[in-house]
């Protein structure tokens, strides 16, 4: 038996190289249309707003060592790299699948 016909070492190793390479490399683009506190930051309506989402990906107090592409562990946490717009049919599917 190799690692291939291992379903959940796939399922994992698909959900890693996501977490690490993700679809989406630049934010996306929102407009605010009312007052919003983002921690320290105020943000007024029509103000720009970029979401970095796959900065999530990266997120130490999130995953142990966010930095190392890890195909044998077990990802901890949901990934943002298919959060919202086309590739939510792909992540809906994907989740389903595994």
């Amino acid at each position: 038996m190799t690692h291939l016909d291992d379903e959940k070492f796939v399922a994992n190793a698909v959900n890693e190289l996501i977490r690490y390479c993700p679809v989406q490399q630049n934010g996306q683009r929102r407009v605010a249309v009312s007052d919003v506190q983002i921690g320290e930051v105020e943000v007024r309506p029509g103000d720009g707003i970029i979401c970095a989402n796959g900065a999530a990906n990266f997120d130490e107090r999130v995953f142990q060592d966010p930095y190392r592409l890890d195909l044998t562990g077990l990802t901890q946490a949901r990934i943002s790299a298919l959060a919202s717009g086309r590739t939510r049919a792909l992540r809906r599917a994907w989740h389903a699948w595994s």
